[in-house]
Parts: C-alpha cells; sequence; structure tokens
C-alpha cells in the first residue's frame, strides 16, 4: 500500500538507506560527506556566489544561509572556502581561521565549520535511531531534540573557536573587547553603516594584520618610522589617533 500526498506518493526509506530532501541526503545512513553531485552544486554555487558583485556583506550572508546548510564535511571545499571567504574579508592567507568560524556574537564571522558539522549531525542521526516500538512517539521526540541539539553543537563550535581565538597572543584582547559589545560586528551580513572601504580595512585592523612599519611579522626589522610624521614606531593606535598629519580626519570622526 502506497501513502499518498496530493496524488504523489511519498517516499519509504528503508533500512540502511537515505533520501534528498531539499537536496540534501536524510535517512539512516551514515552519510560522512554528501553525494558528489550535491557537492559540485554546492561548489559552483559559492564560486558564483563569492565572485560576483554583490557587496562583501551580502556574499557571506548568502553563504551561510543557502550554500553551507547543503553540506555536511569535504576537507578539500572547506579550504577553498575559508580562502575566497578571506578574500572577501579583504584578509590575507595566513589570517587565523577562528575568525572564520567564532560566533558573531563575540565580533566575528560565525560561518559554519563543515568538519565540526558532520560530526553535530552523526551525533544528531545516532540519537534518533534510538527509537522504541513507538514509532511515532519516538520519532516526534527524536526529531525535536535532534534540531535543538543540533542547534546548541553548533553554537559551541563557534564559542569555541572564540576562545581559541581570545588565547592569541596578537589580537586576543582586542577580539575579547569586540566580542562583549555584539554592537561591535553588526555590519557582518548586513552591511549596515559601512562603507566598502570600512570593509576593506576593519578586519585585517581587528586581526592586527594592517601593513605597517611597526608591527612586521617577519623578524627581520626595518625601518619602523610613521610614513607620514616621521614618529618613532608606526603603529594602528598611532595612526588612527596620533599622527598629527591625520588630525583634520581626527576632528571629521568625533564630531560625526
Amino acid at each position: 500500500m502506497k501513502v499518498r500526498l496530493m496524488g504523489q506518493p511519498i517516499p519509504v526509506i528503508g533500512e540502511r538507506c537515505s533520501h534528498r530532501y531539499l537536496g540534501r541526503p536524510v535517512g539512516h545512513t551514515r552519510l560522512s560527506c554528501p553525494p558528489l553531485q550535491v557537492l559540485a552544486e554546492a561548489e559552483q554555487a559559492a564560486r558564483l556566489v563569492l565572485n560576483n558583485a554583490l557587496a562583501p556583506w551580502q556574499k557571506l550572508d548568502a553563504l551561510r544561509a543557502f550554500i553551507l546548510p547543503r553540506l555536511t564535511a569535504t576537507a578539500p571545499f572547506d579550504a577553498e572556502l575559508r580562502w575566497r571567504v578571506k578574500g572577501v574579508l579583504q584578509l590575507p592567507s595566513r589570517a587565523c581561521q577562528e575568525y572564520l568560524h567564532a560566533s558573531t556574537s563575540r565580533g566575528c564571522v560565525g560561518l559554519t565549520e563543515l568538519a565540526s558539522e558532520a560530526d553535530i549531525l552523526l551525533m544528531a542521526s545516532q540519537w534518533q535511531l534510538l527509537t522504541s516500538p513507538d514509532e511515532f512517539v519516538r520519532e516526534t521526540a527524536a526529531s525535536q531534540l535532534q534540531e535543538s541539539a543540533a542547534a546548541l553543537l553548533r553554537e559551541a563550535v563557534r564559542q569555541a573557536a572564540a576562545e581559541r581565538l581570545y588565547r592569541l597572543p596578537h589580537h586576543g584582547k582586542l577580539m575579547q573587547t569586540i566580542g562583549d559589545q555584539r554592537v561591535s560586528s553588526h555590519y557582518m551580513y548586513s552591511g549596515s553603516f559601512t562603507r566598502f572601504a570600512e570593509w576593506r580595512f576593519v578586519h585585517r585592523a581587528q586581526l592586527g594584520l594592517v601593513p605597517l612599519n611597526g608591527v612586521r611579522r617577519s623578524r627581520v626589522r626595518g625601518d619602523e618610522r610613521c610614513r607620514r610624521c616621521g614618529y618613532a614606531r608606526e603603529t594602528l593606535h598611532h595612526v588612527l589617533c596620533d599622527c598629527m598629519p591625520h588630525s583634520a580626519a581626527f576632528q571629521r570622526r568625533h564630531n560625526a
């Protein structure tokens, strides 16, 4: 006997089988990675989103809302995605990964880490297997628990990434200060009150990656003087607050 909905038969998922729902495999099969077709489609969609003329924050929003939910885990795509997102954020490739995966409530980007997402989905599917003879009750309860547990675990992964970021010696304290006030990262997915010039600057500044004479990461120390006023050490604080050739810009910022 086939159960029909609006004239169409409802597919039955057999034991150790799966079914694609909204482009994503679901069911009782342990799927450590998505089907190749799903992966290829997601990769193509990600490239189209990240290479088009959308605003940077629109690219991040589209990536998190429409592409990452279609995937579970694939290391090569995860690495390529991080590289492309760093480009959207105007960050060099050496920028730390934690800034991408830590929660937006802590001042970071909050993208899903696909490897961790696979572990979360696996744990949720294993819990779903713990059923009783009363299928309706158990399936309903397992579905609700799966959704809430997956959300909690996903946020825990992001918070753990934030904690690793805060322990970094060069910019951990700054990122912790930013994370204390959610308004500090209000622009991440909306672009509110943010110009493109500010977007190109803010992520490098938060991670201490602005190319300045006084904060070189290499062992070779060159001339550390400010290139505008000749001050002994060109740092981000000096450029933004103390460099006198920029005093007019300081006044306009103060009066804005």
